[in-house]
């Protein structure tokens, strides 16, 4: 039975514990070395135990395989990188690792070379299979997460050739203030999953960046900050899901060569849709350029809420780009604004937006049209003559008038017969104005149901 949170090298199968090897958790000394020896005892049936407190860190640790390291919490054990190497960095992992409950901040100046941990394998040996990350904060590095072979001022020595990176699970990572803090790419790149994720103030131009992959998935994750150019980047990859996700502000999301694509159950609140000077959220051209564009082959966009300012330019979700426009499944989806432009050749679902105020019900179609619904009284017609009766639109129409028809409703306490005869109408975008000629007048007005259908772009 092993023994925890104590001094316990002498036990057998026992968990070691870093202080055991001489690791300062007051911070004023460096724990370098004390990490690495009780790295290197390591057996099998051992996990490496790290009590609350401040460590100095100063080089890389790497873990290799079968490794498990973990803390009293990402709010009570901070691992604090205090260097500024050109290949920075905190966590080194093979296969089968796992690392959890702790804090990785970077307090040095070489922010954008830093990498806290690295998901990828060290030349030749098994990659980066299998492994865990839970209840971490990763604060203050260029690269929160990298698997690539990516050039950050050669971050490992090691080459990355063959690397193998897949079936790992990043659960409830506190992502805070770094440049770019997920960054995947290369082939081997498979099967990876950030579950319950925060990506909070990211600096750079993007919060992730996922390209080459296959069956990478971001699942109940929240996004937020306003200087990110773009939420995510998916790029030459296969079987991406966001599903889930919340995103404030929402700055965008450039998929290019994405089969497979879904977009699920996301809340996308865009009060000025920073970054996107013509307000698309899913585009296929980079950030530096942006133009709107359907969804990639066989891709799903969902049950998705777009919220935006009223007072800028409507956004929408995505804009006719004639080489991509495949079919896309855009279920129940609703836009704040009156803008939810798709492609044009975009095989869709309906859209419905349906609103109401003192004049009636509208609803907005994706297509363009706009019905109006109203039920007036047509007080006038319980007198004989010419009676005009003057009918608001709950929504103005675009360009022209609309088509209207009406009907009229008897009242129950009505106790005669009546006649009454359409004349004319005088029809605007705004309203409409019947005239009706009455020879018999009703004893009780009735109610006037009137329906008008145009188009509100």
């Amino acid at each position: 039975m092993s023994l925890t949170k104590i001094s316990y090298s002498m036990i057998t199968g026992a968990e070691f514990n870093v202080l055991d090897f001489g690791a300062d958790p007051t911070g004023s000394a460096d724990s370098t070395a004390a990490f690495k020896a009780a790295i290197g005892a390591y057996n099998d049936t051992r996990s490496i135990y790290v009590p609350a407190g401040q460590y100095k860190i100063t080089d890389q640790l790497w873990l290799g395989i079968s490794k498990t390291i973990y803390g009293d919490g990402r709010g009570a054990t901070f691992l604090n990188y205090n260097s500024n190497i050109t290949n920075g960095g905190v966590f080194l992992t093979d296969a089968f690792c796992f690392i959890r409950d702790l804090a990785i901040i970077n307090q040095g100046t070489n922010t954008t070379t830093s990498i806290a941990l690295c998901s990828w394998a060290q030349g030749g040996t098994n990659g980066s299979i299998e492994c865990e990350f839970k209840n971490l904060k990763i604060s203050g590095f260029g690269y929160g997460v990298t698997s690539s072979t990516l050039p950050v001022n050669v971050p490992m020595t090691a080459t990355l050739t063959n690397a193998q990176v897949y079936d790992s699970v990043y659960n409830n990572i506190y992502f805070n203030n770094c440049n770019i803090p997920v960054y995947l790419g290369g082939s081997g790149i498979n099967g990876t999953t950030f579950r319950q994720c925060f990506f909070l103030g990211s600096t750079g131009s993007r919060h992730v960046i996922i390209n080459g992959a296959v069956g990478c998935s971001l699942l109940e994750c929240a996004f937020q900050s306003s200087t990110v150019a773009l939420d995510c980047e998916f790029n030459g990859s296969v079987n991406i899901s966001l599903k889930d996700g919340y995103f404030e502000p929402a700055n965008g999301i450039f998929a290019d060569f994405c089969p497979g694509l879904v977009i699920d159950s996301c809340v996308l609140v865009a009060e000025n849709f920073t970054g996107i000077s013509n307000y698309s959220f899913l585009r296929q051209t980079s950030a530096s350029t942006p133009s709107g564009w359907t969804l990639p082959y066989y891709s799903t966009l969902s049950n998705c809420v777009l919220l935006s300012n009223a007072t800028t330019s409507s956004p929408s979700w995505s804009v006719n780009d004639t080489p991509y426009n495949f079919i896309t499944n855009t279920m129940n989806l609703y836009s704040k604004n009156n803008d939810m432009a798709f492609g044009a050749s975009n095989n869709y679902i309906d859209v419905v937006r349906t609103l109401s105020n003192g004049y009636g019900t509208y609803r907005y179609h994706s297509d363009g049209t706009l019905v109006c619904t109203s039920v007036v009284t047509g007080s006038g017609l319980t007198s004989t003559g010419i009676v005009n009766l003057t009918v608001p639109f709950a929504a103005n129409y675009y360009i022209s008038a609309p088509a209207v028809s009406y009907s009229v409703i008897e009242p129950t306490t009505n106790t005669g017969r009546y006649t009454i005869n359409y004349v004319t109408t005088t029809n605007s975008t705004a309203q409409i104005t019947f005239q009706f000629n009455v020879t018999t007048a009703f004893t009780t007005a009735p109610n006037i149901s009137v329906t008008a259908i145009g188009s509100w772009k």
